[in-house]
């Protein structure tokens, strides 16, 4: 009878630990989590935000010009409502809510442009205002005029463009000057 060399044992060895080791298993806990513009939670979204009298709004104060703080900001075009941007609103919401949070940075490191980008909104540049709380869409305009940043991002007169969603607590305004041949609307 012929027995086995131990450098045959040991290579065998070698070969099924390698097989074994190459399986993929489970990776949804490796990957990290990317937003993909098609997710259901972005086509079912339940925005509460009631968009005419946000627009109603914004356009009134844009109309008229304001103190931004001690900076007159001089009234600018209306703005209007485009709804990739209230999607990309919705998403940053929902993932405030989802993942308890408020900051304009995820703790995954995803900022309003990433979400703006994968939703194909080609921007020139953009503005995010976020805001919590049980508030009303007056209440929330006005939160925003009062601080002097935020203010300055609903009176900057490149933005032409705006988005805004709730969900519960957590609200996000996107606003923004899209490129020239912009089509995602």
């Amino acid at each position: 009878m012929r027995g086995y060399s131990p450098n045959m044992v040991l290579m065998v060895i070698v070969i099924l630990l390698s097989v074994i080791g190459c399986s993929k298993g489970d990776l949804t806990e490796t990957i990290p989590p990317t937003i993909n513009p098609t997710d259901t939670t972005v086509a079912n979204m339940n925005n509460t935000a009631n968009q005419t009298v946000l627009v109603q709004l914004v356009n009134a104060v844009r109309a008229k010009g304001c103190n931004c703080g001690d900076l007159y900001m001089p009234p600018v075009a209306p703005i209007k409502w485009n709804r990739t941007l209230e999607k990309v609103a919705w998403i940053k919401s929902k993932d405030m809510l989802d993942n308890n949070y408020f900051a304009h940075r995820s703790p995954d490191g995803i900022e309003a442009d990433d979400i703006i980008n994968r939703m194909g909104y080609k921007w020139h540049m953009y503005g995010e205002n976020l805001a919590v709380g049980t508030l009303n869409e007056e209440q929330l305009v006005q939160s925003w005029l009062n601080s002097p940043s935020h203010c300055m991002t609903i009176m900057n007169p490149a933005y032409t463009e705006m988005g805004v969603a709730q969900a519960n607590y957590f609200w996000s305004q996107i606003m923004a000057e899209p490129q020239a041949n912009n089509t995602a609307r």
